[in-house]
C-alpha cells in the first residue's frame, strides 16, 4: 500500500461528518459549484474514491438532504411528486 494512501484515508477517518460537510460547503462557495461537483473535486484532490466518503455523508442527515435537493434541482433524480391543484372552475 502505497504511503500518500494510508495517509489520505487516515485523514477521512479522522473527519467527522460534521466537519467533513463543512469542508465541501466551503469548497462549492469558493469555486461557484454545487455540493455535488465540490465532493468529486474533494476526492480527486484527495485521490479518495467517492465511495469512501459515503458513511460521512450518511450521518450527516442534513448535509445528506441538501445533496439530496441539489440532484432533484440538477434533474439527477426525481423529486417528489406533486398532485395537480384542483381547479375551483369547472369549466365542462
Amino acid at each position: 500500500m502505497e504511503k500518500g494512501y494510508i495517509h489520505m484515508v487516515k485523514e477521512i477517518e479522522l473527519l467527522t461528518p460534521k466537519q467533513f460537510s463543512h469542508r465541501i460547503e466551503m469548497k462549492a462557495a469558493e469555486e461557484g459549484s454545487n455540493l455535488l461537483v465540490a465532493i468529486k473535486d474533494y476526492c480527486e484532490e484527495k485521490e479518495l474514491d467517492i465511495e469512501s466518503v459515503a458513511s460521512l455523508i450518511n450521518k450527516d442527515l442534513s448535509f445528506k438532504q441538501r445533496l439530496k435537493d441539489t440532484a432533484i434541482e440538477l434533474n439527477m433524480v426525481k423529486g417528489p411528486k406533486f398532485e395537480p391543484i384542483p381547479s375551483i372552475f369547472n369549466l365542462s
